[in-house]
């Protein structure tokens, strides 16, 4: 009798301590430290179950503060980086549009097209084809700082696309720098290796196979072209694009006997009018050519005066071997000689560097 009440009791005990485990267990899972204990234990259960209930709210205890620790670093990089991309913001895109209008206003365009590099939102503002105010920016930008872009833009060519083909410089096909050759009957900008590739003149027409049993005639109606004596070169040759004559001789061929004629006075109505275009265009460019050359030849001759004083007031002071400057050994000198064919103002900081690089090469 005595063995089967120590054996009940052990399983009560054995039952009443998986009971209590169990109940720990909860008590971290729900973050509670209160957890029941059985009365039926003896102290030296009791005391178990209190061990196993202070280990697991240590580790609670624990857990929480890292826990909450790592919480709070992250809140505090997140406002660290917000605090960061808030001051490398910059405070020129939150102005307002208007505002952002009256300011392009005021910027020829060669400003404009800087600033439409700088980032995203200026580009996406000046670079917009279909915005009627982009457009204004630039017309009134042109007219007011460029006196040879009065003339508005050709058919088919918006602002932003005419002045960048007049004020940008490089040929638009292979990129070679340093091109400012503009071909206003083409509307491109082009070297002269591009030149020959992209065109065709009306002799080579005839004995090209892709023409051959076509009249050239009806081929080149209404085409815009360059002259030959453009290159300096006689006869009567003119240059078409070859896309355009493709192009041309594709619809003449598609469009019915009946209808050819119309089309082809539709044609050529078209074409004398982009050839005017074209060569007006031409002329005030070349007007604006003289007009340059005239004011860089005075700034040149000023340019020149200007380094006669300051280099004879130079021969009037002593070198490091106590002996007067040669004025014309300083006026042979590769730097003089070098500013001495460049048009450009001679400021009192461009004569500071000037005087240094001469008093080396005079050594």
């Amino acid at each position: 009798m005595t063995r089967v009440m120590r054996s009940s009791t052990r399983k009560r005990t054995e039952i009443s301590l998986a009971s209590n485990k169990r109940s720990v267990v909860k008590a971290v899972q729900n973050k509670s430290k209160v957890v029941p204990v059985n009365p039926d234990l003896n102290t030296s259960e009791v005391a178990v179950v209190d061990k196993i209930q202070d280990e697991s709210t240590t580790t609670t205890m624990t857990a929480e503060p890292e826990e909450s620790a790592r919480s709070t670093d992250k809140m505090e990089i997140k406002a660290e980086q917000d605090e960061e991309s808030a001051q490398n913001k910059c405070l020129a895109i939150s102005i307002p549009p208007e505002i952002f209008i009256e300011i392009c206003k005021n910027l020829p365009p060669a400003d404009l097209l800087r600033l439409a590099r700088t980032c995203k939102t200026f580009h996406a503002w000046l670079s917009s084809k279909e915005s009627v105010t982009t457009q204004r920016i630039w017309a009134a930008s042109r007219k007011e700082f460029v006196r040879y872009l009065t003339l508005p833009p050709p058919r088919g060519m918006d602002e932003i696309a005419y002045i960048r083909l007049a004020l940008e410089k490089g040929c638009q096909i292979c990129g070679a720098k340093l091109v400012r050759k503009i071909y206003w009957a083409f509307r491109a900008r082009i070297c002269g290796s591009c030149f020959q590739r992209k065109t065709i003149t009306n002799h080579d027409i005839k004995t090209d196979a892709r023409f051959k049993r076509r009249n050239t005639r009806n081929i080149l109606a209404g085409l815009p072209f360059v002259d030959a004596h453009v290159f300096r070169r006689l006869g009567n040759r003119r240059y078409y694009w070859i896309d355009d004559v493709l192009e041309n001789a594709k619809t003449y061929k598609s469009l019915p006997s009946k209808k050819r004629q119309d089309w082809l006075i539709k044609r050529q109505k078209k074409g004398a009018k982009l050839m005017r275009n074209a060569r007006a265009l031409e002329m005030a460019f070349l007007r604006e050519e003289r007009i340059r050359s005239i004011e860089l030849r005075g700034l040149l001759l000023a340019k020149r005066e200007e380094l006669h004083k300051r280099t004879e007031i130079m021969a009037q002071t002593k070198d490091a071997s106590n002996n007067f400057y040669d004025i014309d050994r300083l006026r042979r000198c590769a730097s003089y000689q070098k500013a001495y064919k460049r048009p450009y103002p001679l400021t009192d900081r461009a004569w500071n560097m000037l005087y240094r690089k001469l008093v080396k090469e005079y050594i």
